[in-house]
């Protein structure tokens, strides 16, 4: 049996990633990865498959190896369930986000079945007035996207599908394109 895939979304704040990461879930039968979290939901936030736990019950989980990958981002812990690879073992492919300084380990790990589709705003500002409008943590985020939006310019090598945005229905077709040919491969 063939290995099924991980298609991970990549993006500054506001490109995207929870709207195409679901929407591609549906669309294309694929298997949301479980992300565990220790931050509270953000308001407008819907992410159902998020599993919000305290930063204890993290380590612990993290002690007994639970996660595939996981990180700290400011004072918070994201992991993905390491039971999760199961579903790729067993041919099914899936999707997910991640923080981009977990390229390269996601890389070692995943080796050929890992893809990457980075959402890039053509325009960084009218992204940043965005995040400005969106988000109550703005400030930081603002700073983040910078920091973000250089690292994907530096590090295309890294990404396996680079998708300028602009929150249109062009783009939508190409992620639904790229998509496909994925699927194909």
């Amino acid at each position: 049996m063939k290995s099924g895939k991980i298609i991970i979304i990549l993006g500054v704040s506001a490109s995207g990633k929870t709207y195409y990461k679901e929407s591609l879930t549906k669309k294309f039968n694929l298997y949301l990865l479980r992300r565990v979290i220790t931050r509270p939901k953000r308001k407008n936030e819907n992410n159902s498959i998020d599993i919000n736990v305290s930063k204890e019950q993290f380590k612990i989980m993290k002690k007994r190896k639970a996660f595939f990958i996981f990180t700290k981002i400011n004072k918070d812990y994201y992991g993905y369930l390491k039971e999760d690879l199961q579903i790729i073992e067993d041919g099914i492919n899936a999707i997910g986000d991640c923080y981009y300084k977990l390229i390269k380990k996601l890389r070692k790990i995943m080796k050929d079945r890992l893809i990457i589709i980075c959402l890039q705003p053509y325009n960084l500002e009218k992204t940043i007035e965005k995040i400005v409008r969106e988000r109550d943590d703005y400030k930081k985020r603002v700073k983040d996207a910078k920091k973000e939006y250089k690292f994907y310019k530096k590090n295309k090598d890294k990404i396996d599908f680079m998708v300028y945005t602009d929150y249109s229905t062009k783009t939508d077709e190409k992620v639904n394109e790229i998509m496909n040919k994925i699927l194909r491969d």
